[in-house]
């Protein structure tokens, strides 16, 4: 199993001099970081990164913050083969890091260390280097990274659209549903599906690989004969058992479009939820301008019809207002963790298209509070109106 990097909080890699006892005393040490996708045995020649620290003084260990070296090796896109758009994204990459640790001139010891890292954080009260485990059974409880990379145990779904659920490799998961349609395993996310796939009556299983590409993992189901309280079990094979229980649940049918937003979550992994309630679009616009001179000197007059007020750089933004329907309590997670994201885009139909979310302030709703549950965010599409792509 590996040791999860979670790279958009700090990873703090120690060094220590473990010879200390034998005499010896901690004055550099050197790291070679290499950072690859790809299979584990395909580690890079030339490492990525060479850090050399001291003189360290009378501490016999020193630290490397390895995050802010990682994230610009994780590529977290998202590709629409439909519209013929292809491409892979990089949402998980191997780190190696080769300590040697010096007393002078004089090596004292080398070690290396194998990370396998994520673009998701962890909240402050999960402390330093957050979910670096994939043991359920670790101490303290719940600081692992679990077997279904997302938190709701409901999931919304809208007849004739894929649902997609992000299984962590590691955990061997065998997965069976209620759900009588087609299935497969896959590990791209914006995959389709497919009429020659497997029938849900034949439980799904997630193999484990050594290539970074199949550590997260979509089950992706055809929803057409899907029904609200269908349920997908997964259980895990490898490791100590987990066991999740996902139950179904359709979105209401209205005279509204059916946006559905994608972002990554805490884990790395994408996920997705609808806000299919109403819906606004506003185009904001932007510009310069200024009074010129139109008098001709020739004619000794000017022309009426010409601008005498000339606006040039243009600039036009589109921005949208969503609404979700009324959601479980337990999807407050779920919209935090949107929030947050910094990787968003909204759907509908076949279109995808990346936004920015505006709403910088999430008032969390409970039953107690406010009876029922529903939340209204803007987003700025993450684009020109206008054409100016150069």
């Amino acid at each position: 199993m590996s040791t999860i990097i979670n790279a958009r909080s700090p990873y703090f890699h120690k060094i220590t001099n473990s010879q200390s006892s034998q005499g010896y005393s901690l004055s550099t040490a050197q790291s070679k970081i290499y950072i690859w996708t790809g299979l584990l045995a395909s580690k890079p020649a030339t490492p990525t990164y060479t850090i050399t620290k001291g003189p360290i003084g009378s501490d016999e260990f020193t630290n490397l913050e390895l995050s802010v070296l990682i994230r610009d090796f994780l590529d977290t896109e998202y590709y629409n083969v439909t519209e013929g758009i292809g491409g892979t994204a990089d949402d998980a990459v191997w780190v190696v890091v080769d300590d040697t640790l010096y007393d002078g001139g004089s090596v004292i010891e080398t070690y290396t260390k194998t990370f396998l890292a994520f673009d998701g954080y962890g909240y402050w009260d999960e402390g330093t280097n957050p979910r670096t485990s994939t043991d359920p059974l670790v101490t303290p409880t719940g600081d692992y990274t679990p077997m279904v990379l997302m938190d709701n145990r409901i999931v919304q779904f809208n007849r004739g659209e894929d649902i997609r659920i992000p299984i962590f490799s590691e955990s061997c998961a065998n997965i069976v549903t209620t759900i009588t349609a087609v299935w497969n395993t896959t590990d791209v996310y914006w995959e389709a599906a497919n009429q020659n796939w497997d029938a849900t009556s034949i439980p799904q299983n997630v193999v484990d690989s050594t290539d970074s590409a199949d550590k997260i993992q979509y089950v992706i189901i055809d929803s057409a004969q899907a029904l609200t309280g269908d349920t997908i079990t997964v259980t895990s094979t490898c490791g100590n058992l987990q066991t999740v229980v996902i139950t179904l649940k359709e979105i209401e049918c209205g005279v509204y479009d059916d946006y559905r937003v994608i972002f990554y979550n805490k884990y790395g992994a994408l996920q997705d939820f609808y806000l299919n309630k109403k819906s606004s679009k506003k185009l904001s616009i932007k510009n310069e301008d200024y009074d010129r001179n139109i008098f001709n000197r020739e004619l000794n007059k000017y022309n009426p019809l010409k601008h005498q007020k000339y606006t040039f750089n243009v600039k036009a933004n589109q921005s949208i207002t969503m609404n979700t329907e009324f959601l479980p309590e337990a999807f407050n997670q779920l919209v935090e963790q949107l929030f947050i994201s910094e990787q968003i885009w909204i759907s509908l139909g076949l279109k995808v298209e990346p936004v920015v979310a505006t709403s910088k302030q999430l008032d969390y709703k409970t039953v107690t509070n406010d009876k029922l549950i529903q939340y209204t965010i803007g987003f700025d599409f993450s684009n020109s109106y206008i054409n100016n792509v150069i």
